[in-house]
């Protein structure tokens, strides 16, 4: 189990830091990740973060 705060990572521009920052979680084998401050405020950006992180809604 592990937390991130996301603030500002949707707005930030550089997709290559948001790649590696996806990538490392990947590897760290977490089984729940509490994802704080995404400030998703659409379905689009909720489908993004979700497809990132092979996420599902329960």
């Amino acid at each position: 189990m592990a937390t991130i705060n996301c603030q500002g990572l949707t707005k930030a521009s550089d997709s290559q830091q948001h790649n590696h920052l996806i990538r490392h979680l990947q590897s760290q084998n977490i089984q729940i990740l509490a994802l704080q401050e995404t400030h998703a405020k659409n379905n689009q950006i909720q489908h993004i973060f979700n497809n990132q992180f092979q996420a599902y809604e329960n």
